[in-house]
């Protein structure tokens, strides 16, 4: 004759579900490799453009400048440009 409860035990120890060594771990990119390192290299280049190359040219004010005239529109002395 069979226990109905023997079962139940594995389920309060924590059952099977819950161990550890089962976990997956934690979620890993759909994307291929190559395309993160695409990503890598584009952010990359935009830190070269917009952050380096200015800054060896005319310091930190050169960086400012770059930044305003990409991304606000503006020239080093604050006005818009066309």
């Amino acid at each position: 004759m069979t226990d109905p409860g023997a079962g139940d035990d594995e389920q309060d120890q924590g059952g099977a579900g819950n161990d550890p060594a089962d976990d997956p771990g934690p979620a890993r990119s759909s994307s291929p490799a190559f395309v993160d390192d695409g990503a890598a290299w584009v952010l990359g280049l935009i830190l070269w453009a917009g952050v380096v190359l200015p800054y060896l040219k005319k310091g930190p004010s050169g960086v400012k400048a770059w930044w305003l005239a990409k991304f606000f529109n503006k020239a080093p002395d604050g006005s818009e440009l066309p």
